[in-house]
């Protein structure tokens, strides 16, 4: 869905650790942000749309506010600042087991600075013993105090009904759904979120040159040429052996099931480093999924012509096997070729959405495979029938025989490639299913 700029924007906001994440996905109803007890889960401002008794917004969570002599911390909390600044509404939350700390204390006079409308939550207030305990928090200054449990619901929809009541009159909800998902994967510190900073034009992700400063999966809608994308940065994913720490693993499990949602698989490689058994390894993973795929080898301001080459070399032959996919040779850093993954992607999505007749393929199956001798199976030639589209995302085909699925891989690979020669289907994967011919 695209946000309409009509609609409000409530913005969840507070010091690390207070549930800011966890009530994210109970007022959405979605579990896309990432939840651990580690403080500094989120990172980048995610937007989703949300309901309450028929009225329509959009509800964004933001890493927390925290100590700016940290260099992350500071680029997290500036992620934050522009969510307050751009949303009609605050909800304010703190952590009702803890009291007030001077970091809510000085939330608090930010806040009133601004002069915007703020509900004060007063979270992890779960259990009745614990009833009444958020009452020192209204010497923060805010009107509107209330209780809750973002984990277990309590009082949320009190919290909500109040959000509803500070609200402009009601607004119709347009929305235009996204044509096609793209999921950008590649290892830690590859550039993912500088190139999506570089596709939005403005700071949307936090980027750094920290490894690992993108651990949750992002959704950001971009209208291109007349089309709406819908792009999913993930964290990087690491080898099985350097994922130690709770938060990565989820990272890694989030990144795999965002590629499962998608329908084109853009595998960014750092260029200067070369391409590595991981970026084999995440190639090979969107592969098995059946997805479109594009190549993006960024960071080609640091090469020289020599180096380039080397490069080029190295992609074909470590990712052979997903040779179909296009390049496109960028700098996320400066831009350059950024604009050009527009076009790859409506070309890419047609061949993973395109359908042949049956007709065409015929025509095409007895011209293509007339001279080519495919073994024996009991003692007979195998013979090829006829072949049939059955679906797309991928595009998928059954070819029919006398010897069912007992065909060598390498005419599996003749019948790809030839398909490619005759109808496109750049840039996606091609799935060939075999059954045997029913004897009359």
């Amino acid at each position: 869905m695209a946000p309409s700029s009509r609609l409000p924007l409530i913005a969840i906001v507070g010091r690390p650790n207070v549930g800011k994440s966890t009530l994210f996905n109970r007022i959405t109803g979605k579990r896309r942000a990432l939840v651990s007890r580690e403080p500094g889960m989120t990172r980048d401002r995610r937007i989703e749309p949300a309901e309450w008794c028929g009225r329509y917004f959009f509800v964004v969570d933001t890493g927390g506010l925290q100590d700016e002599d940290n260099p992350l911390g500071q680029l997290i909390s500036e992620q934050a600042l522009k969510a307050i600044q751009e949303g009609d509404l605050i909800f304010f939350t703190v952590d009702g087991r803890e009291g007030i700390t001077p970091q809510d204390q000085e939330i608090a006079t930010l806040l009133r600075r601004l002069n915007k409308e703020v509900i004060l939550l007063v979270n992890k207030i779960d259990s009745p013993q614990k009833e009444g305990s958020g009452a020192e928090f209204h010497e923060l200054g805010f009107p509107t105090v209330i209780e809750i449990s973002a984990d277990h619901g309590l009082n949320v929809d009190i919290a909500l009904d109040r959000l509803v009541e500070l609200l402009h009159p009601p607004q119709s909800l347009e929305t235009k759904d996204p044509e096609a998902a793209i999921v950008i994967l590649g290892k830690p510190n590859a550039g993912k979120s500088t190139f999506l900073n570089q596709l939005l034009g403005q700071d949307r992700l936090v980027t750094s040159d920290i490894p690992g400063t993108t651990r949750d999966t992002v959704d950001l809608e971009v209208y291109s040429g007349g089309h709406l994308y819908k792009f999913i940065d993930t964290a990087g994913i690491r080898k099985k052996g350097q994922t130690k720490t709770v938060p990565d693993k989820l990272a890694v499990i989030h990144a795999r099931k965002s590629l499962e949602r998608a329908d084109i698989a853009c595998l960014m490689i750092d260029g200067s480093e070369g391409v590595t058994h991981q970026d084999a390894v995440i190639g090979g993973y969107a592969r098995e999924e059946g997805k479109a795929v594009v190549l993006i080898l960024n960071k080609m301001d640091l090469l020289n012509p020599a180096q380039r080459k080397t490069l080029e070399m190295d992609v074909e032959s470590k990712l052979q096997f997903i040779g179909f996919a296009p390049r496109l040779y960028i700098s996320a850093k400066t831009g350059q070729n950024v604009q050009k993954l527009f076009p790859l992607l409506q070309e890419v999505y047609d061949s993973f959405t395109k359908r042949v007749s049956t007709g065409q393929l015929n025509a095409f199956f007895d011209k293509a495979l007339a001279d080519r001798y495919l073994g024996s199976y009991r003692g007979k030639p195998i013979k090829l029938k006829y072949i049939t589209q059955t679906g797309v995302k991928p595009p998928t085909f059954i070819l029919f025989t006398n010897a069912g699925s007992h065909l060598h891989f390498s005419h599996y690979r003749y019948l790809e490639n030839q398909l490619r020669s005759h109808f496109g289907f750049r840039g996606t994967t091609i799935r060939i299913k075999v059954r045997a011919t029913k004897k009359r």
